[in-house]
């Protein structure tokens, strides 16, 4: 099959999905701080149903006001965790693209113990950031559910969740992922039949697609939350993909290892 590849696509698609990985590198310097004014915090405490009863003194007001512009939040989690999957399968193809150029023995010796240390460091950075993010949101939760106070500062500091440009980079991603996926038809019609690449490639897409659904479907002041529970379902998937990565690797790397010779 790899003789009957059509080179300049194949070559298209894998530049295609390392754009991919850049812009999700990129996100989380790319991404906006959401630019709040004084009014826009107002508006959002009068729409808090928990405050009509009870609404904050100005003083409080004015101090929240302050945290919200001193420490501002740093949006689009989702969108950052999305490169643990899709770095794996850029890997991937990676290696598909270097059996074209160099000997493919070689290739399946390198492949290996490259593949087994990438998918261990995976494994371990994925896990401490579940950790982090799920502290994170029992603190979003936390504080959004203690009125008034803490609804207050969870208003000043999470309330406000630019979706525009994060909805502008699941659009770019999503167009280059559908794009890849053509540029790999054209290249060679039997990766249809590959039914792990075939699965890599639907399920970076469905999860592109959940983080923008969770963006886009609750109320604009509990996205940030969203963005988070995005991020963790992101992230025990690429877990799992990982430890099946591993697997694999630790086999390949076990059958690479020539065998001793005895002594007659």
């Amino acid at each position: 099959m790899f003789d009957e590849i059509r080179r300049p696509f194949f070559l298209a698609a894998l530049i295609a999905w390392l754009l991919i990985v850049l812009v999700e590198v990129g996100a989380s310097f790319l991404l906006p701080v959401p630019s709040v004014t004084k009014a826009d915090f107002v508006a959002a405490i009068g729409n808090d149903p928990s405050q009509r009863d009870s609404p904050p003194s100005q003083q409080d007001v004015e101090k929240m006001f302050a945290a919200r512009i001193k420490n501002p939040p740093r949006p689009g989690y989702a969108i950052t965790t999305l490169i643990a999957f899709d770095g794996l399968a850029f890997l991937g193809f990676f290696w598909m693209g270097a059996g074209l150029v160099i000997s493919r023995r070689l290739v399946g010796r390198v492949q290996g113990i490259v593949s087994l240390i990438v998918a261990l460091v995976t494994i371990i950075m994925a896990i401490i950031a579940v950790f982090v993010l799920i502290a994170l949101l029992l603190v979003m939760v936390g504080l959004l559910l203690a009125v008034p106070f803490g609804t207050l500062a969870y208003l000043a500091i999470w309330g406000f969740f630019d979706t525009g440009p994060a909805a502008t980079t699941l659009g770019i991603l999503l167009f280059l992922k559908i794009a890849t996926a053509v540029l790999l038809v054209l290249a060679q019609q039997d990766f249809i039949k590959n039914k792990g690449l075939v699965a890599v490639l639907a399920l970076s897409v469905l999860l592109t697609l959940l983080i923008s659904f969770l963006h886009g479907f609750p109320p604009g002041i509990l996205v940030s939350i969203t963005d988070v529970i995005a991020a963790l379902v992101i992230l025990i998937v690429s877990i799992i993909w990982a430890i099946v990565l591993l697997i694999g690797s630790i086999i390949a790397t076990i059958k690479a290892i020539p065998p001793e010779k005895t002594s007659s």
